[in-house]
């Protein structure tokens, strides 16, 4: 199972690394909205299925479930909003601002991905430290929500 949980962000990661032609910056502009909606989607199903596993080998009842999931969903809009929508909103002015087709890790600054590969990196600890399923499930599922929330201040901008 944890292996599993990397396997399409890194299909995703690769695919973009490894595009061999160049995107007009409104491509670019659908690309950063695509990866960062899948990218979500892919933490939520999986939060989604750890705090269900969590619940079923009894880590916690049916009222815990609800309150890690209603915090997570709390946490998650609240870091969508406040947090990666600023990070949507650089983004897209810098992309706003590019006059010719650039090569598709372009879709994000530097920064970006180097954020991206520290939480690929905290989600890789909690696997390696056995952190219990319902607070990976928890952090998934918060992180998923933000993602997704944001996603739409790329998919308004074209």
């Amino acid at each position: 199972m944890n292996n599993l949980y990397f396997s399409p962000a890194i299909f995703l990661f690769a695919l973009v690394l490894l595009w061999p032609g160049r995107l007009a910056p409104l491509r670019l502009q659908q690309l950063a909205f695509a990866l960062w909606l899948c990218g979500g989607l892919i933490l939520l199903s999986y939060g989604l299925l750890r705090l269900s596993q969590g619940l079923h080998l009894g880590q916690l009842g049916w009222g815990g479930a609800f309150g890690v999931l209603a915090g997570a969903v709390l946490l998650g809009l609240a870091k969508g909003q406040l947090i990666f929508k600023k990070s949507c909103i650089r983004n897209l002015a810098r992309l706003h601002g590019l006059q010719s087709p650039q090569r598709a890790v372009q879709v994000y600054p530097l920064r970006s991905w180097l954020m991206i590969g520290l939480m690929l990196l905290l989600a890789s600890s909690l696997n390696w430290f056995e952190v219990p399923l319902v607070w990976r499930g928890g952090v998934n599922i918060t992180v998923g929500i933000a993602l997704i929330i944001s996603s739409l201040g790329y998919r308004k901008a074209y």
